[in-house]
């Protein structure tokens, strides 16, 4: 088995209130088809505060149709809010669990924004000062199942290597990624729900684990995708920019391949760590597993005081949960889903 260190979050400098926010869309967006309807939705999205690497009347400016923004101007500011994040949760990861850098064996990162090579690892492995010799394992574009996609490929690198430790740490911005010329429902109800922001945990292997360290250990991981489903959720681009596809058909197939986990846990979870997507896909993942709602308390947590950071949200929650964790010698599932459509998940123990 693989333990985890309680993760560590980095965020953007920039805190507005979910009224701040909306009040922002009105006055922006208020004369766009539909108006209402949008920000009802936007409203309702279960947010307090979010999180901007830059304020908010640069991420959405009042004239959106006239934001002249280079992609190269874009993608610059994107690569130096992504690494300032990156190094930020992952000193935190590496400080929390006592792990100097010299002590790690491979990195494992994971962004949707691809706009660099060579890829952000090789960012930390300079910053931090990580060794020449650690394996790189840098995945992208897996959107918000990118943290036990991570997860999955530490534990696959620890297996053979159970001396190591290895440090994941998964970073996203979706504000960069919406344009601001997109009104459609999908992009404002993204806008109600995102944040910037990193996470970055350390993962041991079984020969690597410290003396008394509580928390949960990774029995199995495993993933499902619905290929068929693959335009359901995700980005496309024109040349205006970014747009969001988010189909309400996605929970339909979400279910269904929750059912599958529920078939490959084999029992029903006694703690859920769970994507925090929304209020409604935290319910439905606890009612399709057969749990209180009650067990999504740590996802609504995230979801309310620090947004949807996409990619790295759910380790958010795993954090909340270090803070009021389950009882010992209990068993779980960490998950999420993303593009694909794929569901990723981590059987775990709590120790």
């Amino acid at each position: 088995m693989s333990p985890l260190s309680r993760p560590s979050v980095a965020v953007g400098e920039f805190s507005v209130t979910h009224s701040e926010l909306c009040a922002h869309l009105g006055n922006v967006y208020g004369e766009t088809d539909d108006i209402a309807r949008k920000m009802s939705a936007v409203k309702n999205c279960g947010v307090l505060t979010h999180y901007l690497c830059r304020p908010l009347a640069e991420v959405i400016p009042e004239q959106p149709q006239k934001n002249g923004q280079s992609l190269l101007d874009k993608a610059r500011a994107y690569q130096d809010d992504a690494y300032r994040l990156a190094e930020r949760a992952a000193r935190g990861a590496l400080d929390s669990a006592g792990v100097a850098p010299a002590q790690i064996g491979a990195v494992i990162t994971s962004t949707s924004a691809v706009y660099n090579t060579p890829s952000i690892d090789i960012e930390l492995v300079d910053r931090l000062g990580l060794p020449a010799t650690a394996d790189r394992i840098p995945l992208s574009n897996l959107g918000c199942v990118g943290a036990p996609t991570g997860l999955a490929r530490a534990a696959d690198f620890l297996r053979s290597h159970p001396t190591e430790i290895a440090l994941v740490v998964v970073v996203d911005l979706p504000t960069y990624l919406i344009n601001p010329a997109d009104t459609g429902i999908d992009s404002m109800i993204l806008r109600g729900l995102s944040s910037d922001g990193a996470s970055a945990l350390v993962v041991y292997g079984e020969e690597a684990i410290p003396h008394g360290a509580p928390g949960p250990q990774i029995v199995d991981t495993w993933s499902v995708t619905d290929a068929k489903a693959k335009y359901l959720i995700g980005w496309w681009a024109d040349d205006t920019g970014n747009h969001m596809k988010n189909s309400k058909d996605v929970m339909s197939v979400f279910e269904e391949l929750l059912g599958d986990l529920r078939d490959w846990l084999g029992e029903r979870p006694e703690f859920v760590i769970p994507h925090p997507g929304s209020l409604k896909i935290i319910d439905v993942i606890c009612d399709t597993l057969g749990c209180d709602r009650l067990m999504g308390w740590a996802g609504r947590d995230s979801l309310r005081h620090t947004g949807h950071t996409v990619g790295s949200a759910v380790l958010d929650v795993l954090r909340r949960t270090f803070d009021d964790p389950p009882r010992p010698e209990s068993s779980g599932v960490l998950l999420a889903i993303g593009p694909g459509v794929t569901l990723g998940a981590a059987k775990l123990v709590w120790h």
